[in-house]
């Protein structure tokens, strides 16, 4: 038999082999098709939620954040042993409780005393940055660490009643203007721009 004869006549067989080998990966993939689009695992349910899911998981985290806010302030009183007797005594019980908030939050390098505030001025900047009806504010700076300082403004009322921190967005800078808007204290006119 010439190789021409067997080609032939072998190639009806190469054509049956082929498509029972098309049939079988047709049928392998059919199943596992079926089985990859199986979206529920064991013991849980498909998702059938109407409306948008997105805002109802962010209403659902805003009233577990809420709960837990108000929950906290309760549990958080049994945490603190204040003690009122004196200025002295009130640090003293207190002081656990902030060394636990420095670890907890990385500020355990050892900061520099800071035995007064300096003016933060130069020659063609003067410290005093604005000045209102009974309060100057002005520029100052004061060391934290090694090489790092920190800045600030010091609001200097002529008649001191209290003692504030005013802590503004991270993004304000002195002449943003922003901190004039949203932050003065009442009664305080900020001039814009400080």
């Amino acid at each position: 038999m010439s190789p021409k004869t067997l080609l032939e006549r072998r190639l009806p067989e190469c054509s049956a082999i082929r498509g029972r080998i098309a049939v079988v990966i047709v049928v392998y993939l059919s199943l596992l098709s079926a089985m990859m689009a199986q979206t529920a695992l064991p013991e849980t349910k498909p998702l059938t939620t109407d409306g948008d899911i997105a805002a109802q998981m962010v209403e659902g985290i805003n009233r577990f954040l809420e709960k837990a806010t108000s929950a906290s302030a309760i549990q958080r009183q049994s945490l603190w042993k204040r003690n009122y007797e004196s200025g002295q005594f009130y640090e003293q019980s207190i002081a656990p409780n902030r060394e636990h908030f420095r670890r907890i939050i990385g500020a355990v390098d050892p900061r520099l005393p800071v035995p007064s505030l300096e003016l933060d001025a130069t020659t063609a900047r003067p410290a005093l940055v604005s000045e209102g009806p009974g309060y100057k504010i002005y520029a100052v700076r004061w060391p934290v660490f090694e090489g790092v300082d920190g800045e600030g403004l010091l609001l200097k009322p002529e008649r001191p009643v209290a003692r504030i921190v005013a802590i503004p967005d991270a993004d304000w800078s002195r002449n943003s203007g922003y901190w004039h808007d949203q932050s003065a204290p009442s009664g305080m006119d900020l001039p814009h721009g400080i």
